[in-house]
């Protein structure tokens, strides 16, 4: 008989219910909002370098996706140019008129 008054006083009524739920949701709505002022108050203390970080993390895709097309775009420009220049000075060098002293 004692072990029925024990088994049912563990079980909560439900206004006992209802007090302990209202009371986990205060204390975890206290907490997130503590977690919410400690991330605003990091932001603060680091705008600086949050937004230098999150610049270059932008950037950086673009970067890295972009640079090998220009390359390929550019490289048949200069290696154009660059043997035109290399037989204007060879055959300057070769065939140029000489200076009269």
């Amino acid at each position: 008989m004692e072990m029925e008054t024990i088994v049912k006083r563990t079980q909560l009524t439900p206004w006992e219910k209802l007090q302990s739920d209202k009371l986990s949701a205060k204390r975890r709505s206290e907490e997130a909002a503590q977690r919410i002022n400690d991330n605003f108050a990091y932001m603060q203390d680091n705008i600086g370098k949050l937004m230098l970080s999150g610049i270059s993390s932008y950037l950086s895709p673009i970067g890295t996706t972009l640079m090998p097309h220009l390359w390929g775009m550019v490289r048949p420009a200069l290696l154009t140019w660059g043997i035109g220049k290399m037989q204007s000075l060879l055959l300057g060098i070769l065939f140029g008129k000489k200076k009269k002293k």
